[in-house]
């Protein structure tokens, strides 16, 4: 059996989380209504709106028409000459040269661009009109992104991108130059040159910058296990720890708790982990804040008002001094985009509330923005006024790609963070001359998996036929924690691989494949970063790494636990054997015999689990007893009631009330096993 001292998942001596498995209530909030997942998994979920990759769509589209994928009838629709420079084709990646038709009949383009009967989708007479041997067959009075077949002839690009002869906005020299000596970039839509990417050769910018963690609050209520607590965390390292979320009310725009009560006993908690090295923020919105429901239209509604503005201002400040909180970021990801709630005024307004803010809180409070890394959205932001106002952008480069895109750009596996990628996603921030030491990239405490079309191809590049199995915490489909990543390796003794081409790791076992950051990855892209000049780095988030109870062997392992403590390392049991005596856990054996009994055997019968029978929490799972549900918190012998799936919290303390913290969870503070959950 692999040991966890085999797997450094993460950047050394990090943070610390240690939590007791819990199991979680019904899905709903303390509003009264289903509650919305999208918040308390990733911070961008793509199941409903996944971004649209119009940059690489439309990389794609150019390359088709020109070079070795030219055709006769493509070449003869170009002005200037009737042949193309054959030494272009050297220059089309490998995999694009040759390309299959993009479109066809029953098969508009996936952009909604014109496609003509050669199977070639884009914007030009080519593909709108008509040829002695060719005819526009779909989508044929669709309009460029930018460039004289745009809208009006007027659509210039945004962020000052690069208009392709061929009306795409992009920043490669396919976009930015002219290619084949016959298809110029369109001057007066955008830039005609390369962006001017940032240099700080042997510099320590990011690794020496900030370093901002996402802390998910709604992991307490809807994860099924390994739940996190504010007190649980050790923040080492870190520069900003960020309480996500917190909402805004849509008839006062003021800010309130996201869920409430059960935020409230966070807050405290939370902003007790601020040091003279670390501030405790807090982030307002949300993707899910803008999926359709009452909060849909409250940031455009909020934004457009100078009164809603002051009224949401002032209650933030209140709402900050109040709970000790240091700073705001802005999670509002999609001003302008009218599926979630936005409006051409956005951009402006957005502009506007961000300088009354910075001219409201001075110094006192500091602000950051989630900036999404995809164009189609990015766009509709005015990063570089935005910039003088904040302190720094949290640039969401997580999810790049996924399987989200099978019918977009095809159902190969793609690494969702790659360097490359993520490169190419600062393109827009430099052509826009935003401070590099403004922004952060983001990386994530999860991996991205798939179901491998077949088991024997499992790199990148390889088909995949939808999302990979759900974890059995976050229970996400195409989604695992770092935690499910240490866990899943162990069980099935699996190997990661390095992949230096995108500064992953990837792993696979079956018909799953899991591509993800480690600690190696992360020195990587840190040094990568430091090149050009970056502020820092943000990670999505906290309590998605973390040990199970008390089995913290593989976080000491991986030099992110506290070591002054003095306590003994507990290790894997080998012989299904468990408890203090050889201080070894069940955690690293399958899941019916992760329970320490009294007696000091991996099991999973109640006898080995239940707390009633002796179950050891220190060294395994443990299950509290059946009991009636509490539903004013209160438990114990005298209410008769216990707290394991309470709305309060699974852990009745030895004054009788329901929570989830270390007060109420630690056996050493009084936690009473036979009414819920104990650890410790």
């Amino acid at each position: 059996m692999l040991s966890f001292l085999l797997f450094p998942l993460f950047i050394s001596s990090f943070l610390l989380v240690l939590v007791t498995s819990h199991s979680s209530p019904a899905n709903t909030s303390s509003r009264g209504v289903p509650h919305n997942l999208h918040n308390h998994i990733v911070q961008q979920d793509f199941e409903d709106y996944a971004p649209f990759p119009i940059l690489e769509i439309g990389l794609q589209h150019i390359l088709s028409q020109i070079g070795a994928n030219a055709t006769e009838a493509g070449n003869e629709s170009m002005s200037g000459k009737n042949h193309q420079h054959l030494n272009i084709a050297n220059k089309i990646p490998t995999q694009i040269k040759e390309v299959a038709n993009q479109c066809g009949s029953g098969s508009p383009c996936v952009d909604g661009s014109c496609c003509n009967s050669e199977g070639k989708c884009g914007y030009t007479p080519y593909n709108c009109g008509s040829t002695a041997t060719t005819a526009c067959i779909s989508n044929c009075d669709s309009r460029a992104m930018c460039g004289i077949n745009s809208k009006d002839s007027a659509q210039n690009c945004p962020l000052g991108l690069c208009c392709s002869y061929f009306g795409y906005c992009g920043a490669s020299e396919f976009h930015c130059g002219n290619p084949n000596g016959m298809a110029p970039c369109q001057q007066g839509f955008g830039s005609c040159r390369s962006a001017s990417i940032p240099s700080c050769a042997g510099g320590s910018s990011a690794s020496g910058g900030r370093k901002v963690a996402y802390y998910q609050a709604g992991n307490l209520m809807y994860r099924k296990c390994n739940r996190i607590s504010p007190s649980d965390i050790i923040p080492r390292d870190l520069t900003h720890l960020v309480f996500a979320f917190v909402f805004i009310n849509p008839d006062t725009f003021e800010v309130e708790p996201e869920n409430d009560p059960q935020d409230r006993a966070l807050y405290y908690q939370f902003t007790a982990l601020k040091t003279s090295t670390t501030q405790t923020w807090l982030s307002i919105g949300g993707y899910g804040f803008s999926d359709p429901g009452d909060t849909f239209t409250t940031w455009s509604v909020l934004c457009a008002d100078p009164g809603r503005r002051a009224r949401f201002i002032s209650s933030l400040i209140n709402f900050m001094t109040n709970w000790g909180f240091q700073g705001v970021d802005i999670d509002w990801e999609y001003p302008v985009e009218s599926n979630r709630g936005g409006r051409p005024i956005d951009t402006a307004n957005l502009n506007a509330l961000i300088q009354e803010m910075r001219a409201a809180f001075g110094t006192k409070f500091g602000i950051s923005i989630a900036l999404p890394a995809d164009y189609t959205y990015i766009q509709h932001f005015d990063v570089t006024t935005l910039s003088r106002s904040i302190d720094f952008f949290n640039f969401m480069t997580y999810d790049l790609h996924g399987p989200w895109e099978a019918s977009t750009i095809g159902a190969n596996l793609r690494a969702p963070s790659s360097v490359a990628d993520i490169g190419n996603a600062l393109l827009p921030l430099w052509y826009a001359n935003v401070p590099p030491n403004k922004i952060n990239i983001g990386l994530s405490m999860y991996g991205r998996s798939y179901t491998l079309q077949d088991s024997r191809c499992a790199e990148l590049g390889c088909p995949y036929t939808g999302a990979g199995i759900p974890g059995v915490c976050t229970d996400s489909p195409g989604l695992l924690s770092l935690w499910e990543i240490a866990l899943l390796r162990q069980d099935k003794e699996l190997s990661a691989k390095f992949l230096p081409d995108v500064l992953m790791e990837q792993m696979s076992y079956e018909n799953q494949y899991i591509v993800f950051d480690a600690s190696l990855t992360v020195d990587r892209k840190l040094q990568w970063a430091d090149s050009l000049c970056l502020g820092g780095l943000v990670y999505w988030g906290v309590d998605l790494y973390s040990s199970w109870g008390r089995s913290a062997n593989f976080v000491h392992a991986l030099h992110l636990t506290d070591q002054s403590s003095g306590r003994t390392a507990i290790t894997n049991s080998q012989d299904a054997t468990c408890g203090p005596q050889k201080s070894t856990t069940c955690m690293n054996l399958a899941p019916t015999q992760k329970c320490c009994s009294k007696s000091g055997f991996c099991g999973g019968t109640p006898a080995h689990c239940e707390a009633a029978n002796g179950c050891q929490p220190a060294f395994g799972m443990c299950v509290a007893n059946p009991a009636a549900v509490s539903l004013d918190g209160r438990c114990g012998t005298d209410a008769k009631t216990g707290c394991y799936k309470s709305i309060f919290g699974d852990c009745c303390s030895r004054n009788g009330y329901c929570g989830g913290t270390k007060d109420y969870c630690s056996h050493d503070l009084g936690c009473q096993n036979e009414f819920g959950v104990c650890f410790g």
